[in-house]
């Protein structure tokens, strides 16, 4: 069991619904972190703050914390994101953790496509 004394079942069953979704979500915030090392431009920066609250909702018995913010404390969290994305951008910390999670979803996928077989 997990901290949220969560089963392995209980993972087995949301990622048996919501795989895909996780795999989606996943690849378009890592699309983000990679694409801001070459554009820092405002719509990458929009790209990449939606990518991320996507993926925060598919991430398994999670939600965004900022869903429910005020417009100015959301605004000011993403002013803390940007210039952690931009600072994250040179060492790649957060790109390295979401590819290894996406190879991770990726098995699952391969995992469970060979037992169908």
């Amino acid at each position: 069991m997990d901290e949220d004394e969560r089963d392995v079942d209980d993972y087995q069953s949301y990622f048996a619904t919501n795989l895909n979704r996780c795999k989606e979500d996943a690849r378009s915030y890592l699309n983000g972190l990679s694409h801001l090392r070459s554009r820092t431009d405002e719509v990458a920066i929009a790209e990449l703050l939606t990518a991320r609250s996507r993926f925060a909702e598919s991430f398994p018995f999670c939600s965004d914390e900022l869903a429910d913010t005020s417009e100015q404390s959301r605004k000011q969290y993403d002013e803390l994101m940007i210039a952690a994305y931009l600072k994250d951008a040179m060492n790649g910390f957060l790109e390295d953790a979401l590819s290894r999670y996406v190879s991770l979803l990726n098995d699952v996928s391969d995992e469970t496509s060979s037992r169908r077989a």
